[in-house]
């Protein structure tokens, strides 16, 4: 048995006050742990460094985010081959540097089915290898998970919160 570790950000920015109203949550955003020691925390959908109006997956770090900014750290137990899976799905994301799906984002706003396939929201990202591994993709659409919704789902599926901290 391995462990996937999460992050659930109750953000402090404008975009992050929008996503919490809208979804009626206190939640604004989700990364996923590294456990590598390669000088990285996280795997997330962040701020492009050369273009602040981009937002593209890539790995970075807590300290990206505004000071005082408070998160919860989740973790799900799961088979040795759905760690690997997983894991690489989201290294991948971070590799590639898979581009945000702002459609998603707000097809989840106006409960609409709006969805760029080449992109992922963080918490639609967090979620979809875990529906693949599971064999539910068909049955949940991960392009309308927002972050409360992906902390539901992966609590269902046994993770427990560990840890709280404030950046």
């Amino acid at each position: 048995m391995k462990t996937l570790k999460f992050y659930s950000f109750y953000g402090k920015s404008f975009i992050s006050k929008i996503i919490k109203f809208w979804t009626r949550s206190n939640i604004s955003h989700i990364a996923i742990g590294l456990e590598k020691p390669w000088g990285y925390q996280l795997i997330e959908a962040w701020k492009n460094k050369k273009n602040k109006f981009k937002v593209n997956w890539q790995f970075t770090n807590l300290n990206n985010h505004k000071k005082g900014t408070s998160y919860d750290v989740w973790e799900l137990e799961v088979s040795d081959g759905m760690y690997d899976f997983c894991m690489t799905q989201y290294e991948s994301y971070a590799f590639y540097n898979l581009p945000y799906d702002w459609k998603a984002v707000f097809g989840f706003l106006f409960k609409t089915k709006n969805e760029n396939k080449k992109g992922r929201t963080c918490s639609e990202g967090a979620i979809t290898p875990i529906l693949i591994y599971k064999n539910i993709n068909s049955i949940i659409d991960s392009s309308k998970i927002n972050p409360q919704d992906f902390l539901n789902l992966i609590s269902m599926l046994g993770a427990k919160k560990v840890s709280s901290g404030r950046v």
